[in-house]
């Protein structure tokens, strides 16, 4: 059976004293440029001679060389490149241009704990890795793939199953079986899909599949942290119905960089959408290394193999993708199981603003999915997600749940009630709304620079970001390929600057990474509308020297 087809002014330039030395090194230690051109074949291994985890920047001469070739990585300079960064946006949602242009091996901050290093782990197990992708871009699966091996230890991994859920993309067809084999230990099994089935039953698929005593599921966007499997499975194997989830770092969509991620939880709202919830420090010095949380985030975990099936593994009514972690955190909770962080595991993940495919019938998953995890599982509770949704999917079709509802029967489950007052404990009922990494108050560093042209000569300050911020809450970003001002995240990304003489030096250009392109006044006048252009000499000449004044 085929597969479906799833959806598929003038600026006045600043010349900064120095670009900060810490934005050079933590570009530095989170991407790497290889040296060959970016037209060769996505799927070429490149291989890197600096494959660990740095902790200490280089010289600065080296620094500074590795500076420029960032810049470079994903620097768009003709129209055939900016045609291939819309493409990777359109079909990924995220910044394949440049993950395409970075080594698979590329060196990552250490974001652990320093207390992590001493301490020791029982792993006597094997362990089933779990990937499921589709039409994932090769060169982010790969890198996948390649820092996994580069930072587990083999011994504890007994096979790799990697689940294609019937990818179109021709290079993952055609090419993707003969690299595996060719780059890494015969522990991959290649497992293919005649029909779309979707991420929830290919986990399924993956999970019949494997042999291991312990099955680890990662998404085929990820790279694993230092030391990030034996903590995981040290308390699987001490507790076989306790789920331990890493702490996910994140890897921006826009720049690929590997951000560390503040110690947060699971929780989620009314509407049974997940949300991450701040932990308080008095909670941390009770164990600092696992955490408990009350749901889990999605695709990332650790589980007894034995144990996740005798729970009832993921639920097949579910179609595609959407709320199936949620399910599977009240199951976990209510019928006897608990749900754990490790927070001296760390795994980058690639977070995306959007899901790049749908279904392959074009139908809402993420509803249906919800619908059937609210009536097997909030009792009459279900009522808050009706009022919370406006009761507008009272109505909808959510497929045979008899088979859910049996299985709650059987494993004599608690009640939702019970849910609510043993482990959506007090601390989270008043919700922070946490974000991945964001700042509610950016700081300033030590540059101050007027930017006339567009706001008619209002204070524009460096973050440590990289970031521009005017009035106190305002920053630069760039929507629909055009220069805005709108709400600081705090997450870098579209709203992170870089101030280089990138070919002239005589040149300034203000350059986003997030869209690969410069800042750009199609001519040398005040009050002139901005737009972003490709980053060739044509910029330079209307580029030239702001005013800098001290810092306030």
């Amino acid at each position: 059976m085929k597969c479906r087809q799833g959806t598929k002014c003038c600026i006045i330039g600043a010349t900064l004293a120095s670009v900060s030395w810490s934005v050079i090194f933590y570009l530095y230690v989170n991407i790497d440029v290889p040296n060959d051109s970016h037209n060769e074949a996505k799927l070429k291994h490149v291989p890197h001679k600096k494959f660990l985890l740095q902790r200490h920047p280089d010289s600065n001469q080296e620094q500074e060389e590795r500076f420029v070739d960032v810049i470079k990585a994903g620097q768009i300079f003709t129209d055939e490149d900016k045609q291939l960064y819309d493409h990777g946006i359109r079909h990924h949602a995220f910044n394949a241009y440049l993950s395409d242009r970075l080594s698979f091996e590329r060196p990552i901050l250490d974001t652990r704990d320093m207390r992590c290093s001493s301490q020791s782990y029982y792993t006597s197990t094997e362990v089933s890795i779990i990937m499921c992708f589709y039409n994932e871009a090769s060169s982010v699966l790969l890198r996948s793939l390649h820092s996994i091996f580069g930072r587990t230890t083999l011994a504890l991994m007994k096979e790799i199953i990697l689940v294609d859920d019937c990818s179109e993309d021709e290079e993952l067809k055609a090419r993707l079986g003969k690299y595996i084999e060719d780059n890494f230990p015969p522990i991959i099994r290649l497992l293919r899909n005649k029909r779309r089935e979707g991420l929830i039953r290919s986990r399924m698929i993956g999970a019949k599949a494997a042999t291991g005593e312990v099955l680890v599921f990662l998404d085929s966007h990820i790279e694993v942290n230092a030391g990030w499997l034996e903590p995981l499975i040290s308390r699987v194997l001490s507790s076989r119905s306790t789920v331990v989830l890493p702490v996910i770092d994140i890897i921006d969509a826009d720049t690929f960089q590997y951000k560390k991620s503040p110690l947060v939880r699971g929780g989620f709202t009314w509407s049974m959408r997940f949300s991450w919830e701040a932990i308080s420090e008095s909670y941390l010095r009770t164990d600092p290394f696992y955490i408990r949380s009350p749901t889990m985030a999605g695709g990332l975990l650790s589980i007894n193999r034995e144990y996740f099936f005798q729970l009832g593994g993921y639920d097949t009514g579910m179609d595609i993708w959407g709320g199936e972690n949620l399910e599977m955190s009240f199951r976990v909770w209510m019928c006897g199981g608990k749900i754990e962080i490790a927070t001296c595991s760390r795994v980058g993940h690639v977070f995306r603003k959007v899901r790049p495919y749908s279904s392959p019938d074009g139908k809402d998953t993420m509803t249906k999915n919800t619908l059937r995890m609210v009536n097997v599982w909030l009792d009459d509770y279900k009522d808050m997600y009706n009022k919370a949704t406006n009761n507008r999917y009272v109505n909808t079709d959510y497929g045979d749940i008899q088979e859910r509802l049996a299985l709650r029967k059987s494993l004599k489950c608690w009640d939702f009630k019970w849910y609510l007052d043993e482990v959506f404990n007090p601390d989270f009922k008043e919700k922070s709304q946490l974000s991945q990494s964001r700042e509610d108050n950016p700081k300033v560093v030590n540059r101050q620079s007027y930017l006339s042209v567009i706001n008619k000569g209002k204070k524009w300050y460096e973050l440590q970001s990289g970031g521009f911020l005017i009035d106190g809450n305002k920053c630069l970003d760039v929507a629909s390929s055009l220069p805005i001002i709108t709400k600081c995240t705090g997450e870098g990304g579209t709203q992170q600057w870089l101030m280089r003489s990138l070919m002239n030096k005589n040149s300034n250009y203000f350059y986003n990474p997030g869209v690969g392109l410069c800042l750009h006044a199609p001519k040398q006048q005040l009050g002139v509308e901005l737009e972003m252009s490709t980053c060739n000499n044509d910029v330079s000449k209307f580029m030239y020297d702001t005013k800098v004044v001290p810092a306030l």
